[in-house]
């Protein structure tokens, strides 16, 4: 069996819940609910206790949850509108 080495680069990839928490500005908890309700990527370790995430996930997170501000929403729904109404 082939075990590639892990270099110090390869963990830097890899966030604890801690630091995924810290950066993404919430609590360990909240970070154990988005795990439990698979809303957010992760890995477990081969033992299933610790639970790790990439930093691009981490972001990617952070822009599938992007919400769209009243100014925006209303000249879509305006456009909505009209287009309706034709």
């Amino acid at each position: 069996m082939n075990k590639t080495k892990t270099t110090t680069e390869d963990v830097k990839k890899f966030l604890r819940v801690k630091q995924a928490a810290e950066y993404l500005g919430v609590s360990q908890h909240h970070v154990y609910r988005l795990v439990e309700k698979r809303l957010i990527p992760h890995y477990k370790s081969a033992g299933g206790k610790v639970i790790y995430f990439r930093l691009a996930d981490l972001e990617a997170y952070i822009c599938d949850t992007y919400v769209t501000p009243q100014s925006e929403l209303i000249p879509q729904v305006e456009r909505q509108l009209i287009q309706a109404s034709l």
